[in-house]
């Protein structure tokens, strides 16, 4: 079983009865307390039913999120994001059988869903143009920083770019605001896309970059071979500091995005090609594209396989 929390929509109900009839709980690790509630609710239902539990972490450093403390000396397993996470991860969770699964959805990451022409035509965008992509987070603050630097470092380029905005699901702001504030300020269109409008994955097919801020689409435009660039602001610091304890976004340290903090290093960034050639050639060596498919869902059936076997 393993409860998922989207993107930051209503928490749903859970019912404790589910965990009496399972052999073991795979259990997600959400961004927030808020968000995390039911995943706290089973793990604690799991935890005094003896039922073998674990977490399983979708990014880096997800292992670390303080709500989930109390379980830490009880889990019987934790499927890691990546090997670097593996050493930190069973010093988090000393009990636990701690295995560097990755996440699965990453395999589908290489795929191109929809063709650059299919985004085109959905968008309106030209087809000889540069194309960025801008990742929307659920806070409007944020989001405004993201924008107005944006738009400032697009000013300071001869050719315009087309830039796209794709819109957090979990943003409760309505579109209209984020159209008026750019009317009010720019003469450069950015052009606002819910996910219901198209999906930022698909948009990707298109996109030249993106512009993100600790999002987990960077590393699909990792896996895409997209420039990556991170604009990390002390905002954007400090909820890195609340997930994890430390104010570093590992795709930056990695080389798979580069780290911009102002309008000057995301105007540089937006324009230096040979930026964009470091960058992709990082992405190629640190996700590599495997040949085994679903090789993550093997690994973590194979773990639960044997604490299984083992309880009974």
């Amino acid at each position: 079983m393993i409860p998922h929390l989207m993107y930051g929509k209503e928490v749903p109900t859970f019912d404790p009865a589910i965990i009496q009839g399972v052999d073991a709980v795979v259990l997600g690790m959400s961004s927030s307390p808020k968000w995390a509630e039911v995943e706290i609710a089973a793990a604690k239902v799991a935890k005094d039913a003896g039922k073998p539990y674990g977490f399983y972490s979708d990014i880096f450093k997800c292992h670390r999120r303080g709500w989930f403390s109390p379980f830490r000396e009880s889990a019987s397993f934790v499927f890691a994001f990546n090997p670097a996470d593996v050493e930190d991860a069973q010093q988090c969770f000393p009990n636990a059988k701690v295995v560097a699964t990755g996440n699965p959805t990453h395999a589908s990451y290489f795929d191109f869903q929809v063709s650059p022409a299919t985004v085109e035509e959905a968008l309106g965008l030209q087809k000889t143009s540069q194309v960025i992509l801008v990742c929307g987070v659920k806070s409007f603050p944020m989001n405004v920083e993201l924008i107005l630097t944006t738009i400032n470092a697009c000013r300071k380029m001869s050719v315009k770019p087309q830039v796209v905005f794709g819109l957090h699901p979990g943003d409760p702001n309505d579109r209209a605001g984020y159209e008026a504030l750019v009317r009010s300020i720019s003469e450069l269109p950015i052009r606002f896309v819910t996910k219901a409008e198209m999906p930022s994955s698909h948009i990707l097919c298109r996109a030249d970059m993106l512009i993100e801020s600790t999002g987990s689409l960077g590393i699909e435009a990792a896996c895409k071979r997209k420039p990556v660039v991170s604009f990390l602001t002390p905002r954007a610091y400090d909820l890195l500091y609340a997930e994890s304890g430390e104010r570093i976004w590992t795709p930056a340290v990695q080389g798979t995005s580069k780290l911009v903090e102002n309008e000057s290093e995301l105007s540089l960034a937006i324009q230096d090609g040979a930026i964009h050639h470091q960058i992709v050639c990082r992405q190629k060596g640190v996700y590599p594209k495997s040949d085994v498919k679903g090789q993550a869902l093997i690994m973590m059936a194979d773990v639960l396989d044997g604490l299984v076997r083992t309880a009974h």
